[in-house]
């Protein structure tokens, strides 16, 4: 028996012509049937036919039946175009991260240049919505780095550079197949590396001398030959290799981690311009391979009926009692005995996160098949609803904790992300609340939620956080509210928030006052040093922004700059430490009264 795919032994018909990757095979025509049906002369159609039948019926009684689908298509090979291409993009990615040491200029000029070299390489091209949304996406994390580069947007920017090879060929490119094609170009990266340098060794070879190499080596073997013989039998001859092995030796050869640098940056250069495009059938089998849920005649289960109405009841009550009991201590300010209002705000906002999430796996659960159109369930619809308000008003109240929390003690990154994950969850909720009243199928949600997930995650890494979480709690403590003064020694401080402290140097309290400008001052010594060390390579838009602010200041700076600044150090974290350690006590929210401050400060 002929392996799966090969062609018979007796087939007089060329092969079939090429078809995409991943379609369905054709099924092989008459011609190419077994000898005796492509060769038989004078058969009539009913014996050709039976003739046919009984061919099958040997393949399926012989070792097995032949796959659903064979692959004829061998892939196209590998063009000039995109062999420049791949060692452009290596000579990118080698002046970025190599040279550059991966920061500023170089790594925005890798987000731009490798995008518009692997656009330029491809055939064919698609133009979709999501493609402009990844190259958009891509432009911004450029500009990030070329403001203040950052391992966030580092990671951003690789993983959106397979995203958009990926989305260049697929217009229907959702985050599960942009992942498992990005799965799947990782897997077969050496063997698309492979394909460019059979490619190379293919052109390399003269056309008339590709039949057999022995014409072009043996001549050149017997010149280096006799070569070697003349320079040992003439001194004249000796001098001249000495000078050339000299030239040589002297130039400076790249090292063997560059070499292997080369070659994995090859490798993800041939998956980039040659990506594997998948697609997840399994999704499609259990979601359903449409977003839209089209109603049918099918009647839900009494007890998933009975599931969704008393589920939903039973949620809308105890919603509502907790939405009470915030309505009373966290809107009204009536706390209860014992506890602060700022930590009845500041207990249970990561829990109630997760209780955002359950209740979009909750409701996403029990209104799938027909109770989503079905008369029956329109009751069940209704209080899922009234359920899903409720959720919204738990949202409300989750970032009123927040905010709250924010303004007693100050905004830092952390908060930031739970202002993202609150935001995140409420968000898939709406989700799955539009899919209720509107039709859409679980695929549909899936696919949603993950794109918001994505939009979450990139916003906040291209955000400018450090400036928004300084400018925040500098304004803060000039209103005489000290806790945020915990975050100049707890969180490091990034040049795109050095402009922003600066305002603290006008500060009332001459403890701030000085201890900022030792603060300020360590920051232009260390940002000095750092731009003299960096290239054109390493430009950040952010440290210099942050270089001309302390010029700048440079004269407030020397008028406030204390003598003793160990003193004047220990003296601001006592203060922070201080108030922060220290049990909330009732009206503590208020402004801090630093002329009657009765603690001595501590240096720890």
């Amino acid at each position: 028996m002929q392996p799966a795919g090969s062609p018979a032994t007796s087939a007089t018909s060329s092969a079939a012509p090429p078809i995409q990757d991943g379609a369905t095979a054709a099924p092989p025509a008459a011609t190419s049937a077994p000898a005796s049906l492509v060769t038989g002369q004078g058969a009539s159609p009913t014996g050709a036919a039976t003739s046919v039948l009984a061919s099958l019926g040997e393949i399926v009684r012989g070792q097995g039946a032949p796959p659903s689908a064979i692959l004829l298509q061998r892939p196209p090979r590998v063009r000039g175009l995109e062999v420049a291409a791949l060692i452009a993009i290596v000579a990118l990615a080698d002046l970025a991260l190599y040279q550059g040491g991966g920061g500023g200029a170089g790594l925005a000029a890798l987000f731009v240049g490798v995008p518009a070299i692997v656009w330029f390489a491809s055939e064919p091209r698609t133009r979709s919505p999501r493609l402009a949304a990844i190259s958009a996406i891509l432009a911004l994390i450029a500009a990030r780095c070329l403001w203040q580069s950052s391992a966030g947007a580092t990671a951003l920017g690789m993983v959106m550079l397979p995203a958009f090879a990926i989305a260049l060929r697929m217009s229907r490119s959702f985050l599960p197949e942009l992942a498992a094609s990005a799965l799947g170009s990782m897997w077969g990266a050496l063997r698309q590396l492979g394909g460019f340098g059979a490619a190379v060794a293919r052109w390399a070879r003269p056309a008339r001398l590709r039949a057999g190499w022995a014409a072009v080596t043996i001549p050149a073997a017997l010149v280096v030959v006799f070569g070697a013989i003349f320079a040992a039998a003439n001194p004249v001859i000796q001098g001249w290799l000495g000078s050339v092995f000299d030239l040589v030796s002297g130039v400076g050869w790249p090292s063997p981690v560059r070499f292997a640098f080369w070659g994995g940056c090859a490798a993800a250069a041939a998956a980039l311009l040659r990506p594997a495009i998948r697609s997840i059938a399994s999704l499609d089998a259990r979601l359903g391979a449409a977003h839209l849920s089209e109603p049918g005649v099918e009647v839900p289960a009494a007890s998933r009926l009975a599931l969704a109405r008393n589920g939903m009841i039973a949620l809308n009550a105890l919603f509502l009692g907790y939405n009470a009991l915030d309505a009373v201590y966290l809107w009204g300010g009536h706390t209860p005995s014992g506890v602060t209002h700022t930590a009845y705000a500041h207990t249970g906002t990561v829990w109630l996160t997760v209780a955002f999430v359950l209740s979009t796996i909750v409701l996403g659960a029990l209104f799938r098949g027909p109770i989503e159109h079905h008369a029956r369930g329109r009751f069940a619809r209704a209080l899922a609803y009234a359920w899903a308000a409720q959720n919204f008003l738990l949202a409300a109240g989750t970032f009123r904790r927040i905010t709250i929390y924010i303004a007693y003690s100050g905004l830092t990154q952390l908060r930031i992300v739970g202002i993202c994950g609150t935001t995140l969850a409420t968000l898939g909720l709406a989700i799955v609340v539009y899919k209720v009243a509107r039709g859409r199928t679980m695929l549909w949600v899936m696919r949603r939620q993950l794109d918001a997930l994505a939009l979450a995650v990139a916003v906040f890494i291209l955000s400018p956080t450090d400036d928004l979480a300084m400018r925040y709690n500098a304004a803060r403590i000039a209103a005489d509210q000290y806790r945020p003064l915990l975050h100049l020694y707890q969180q490091p401080i990034r040049p795109e928030a050095v402009p922003a402290l600066l305002a603290l140097l006008d500060h009332p309290d001459p403890v701030v006052r000085e201890g900022v400008a030792v603060i300020a001052a360590a920051q232009r010594d260390r940002l000095r040093v750092d731009d003299a060390r960096a290239g054109w390579l390493d430009f950040e838009l952010s440290r210099h922004r942050a270089l001309d602010a302390l010029d700048d200041a440079a004269a407030r700076l020397a008028d406030v700059m204390p003598r003793d600044r160990r003193f004047a150090t220990a003296r601001l974290r006592g203060v922070a430490y201080g108030i922060n350690n220290e049990d909330e006590r009732a009206g503590d929210e208020g402004p801090f009264d630093w002329h009657t401050r009765n603690y001595a400060p501590r240096d720890n």
